[in-house]
């Protein structure tokens, strides 16, 4: 990687890893994507991501990477933004229900899930959200026992 970071995000698609956003140095936030090829062992920059944060979550999903939530310099943030490797670019879809930082997410059965993390710097969040890419659309499931901040899980 051709740049220092933290609290990032990142996901496989193709056999290739996509190293995205995150903090250069607190309060700096990024919105460089990286890919790394591990067949020809180089780096390479692509498009950037619309809204420099860090704190979000990535998730891959059907050749696409979803990149949610997460805080910028502005505050916490509920975007949701998806990059497409094969033409390198990013579209926005529909926000989630609210803003959503340090959290955790997965994939099942082809919906995406974001649960835990935290909704301003003092409140733990306690329920799990659903994004279907065929509708766009959010649905809030079922809460985890207790409110989980700092999350940080997700799929492989």
């Amino acid at each position: 990687m051709s740049t220092s970071k933290g609290y990032l995000s990142a996901a496989v698609v193709d056999g290739k890893l996509y190293v995205i956003g995150g903090t250069t140095r607190l309060p700096n936030r990024t919105n460089k994507v990286e890919m790394y090829d591990p067949v020809t062992d180089t780096w390479q920059t692509k498009a950037p991501m619309p809204t420099a944060r860090s704190g979000f979550c990535a998730e891959a999903l059907n050749g696409k990477i979803y990149a949610m939530g997460g805080i910028d310099a502005s505050g916490y943030k509920d975007v949701l933004e998806v990059y497409d490797p094969a033409t390198d670019t990013w579209m926005e879809k529909m926000e989630m229900p609210q803003t959503r930082s340090l959290f955790g997410s997965a994939v099942v059965n082809d919906l995406l899930y974001a649960y835990g993390g935290i909704l301003n710097d003092t409140t733990p969040l306690p329920d799990i959200i659903q994004y279907d890419p065929e509708t766009d659309s959010w649905t809030v499931t079922d809460d985890m026992p207790e409110p989980r901040p700092f999350c940080f899980g997700s799929s492989g």
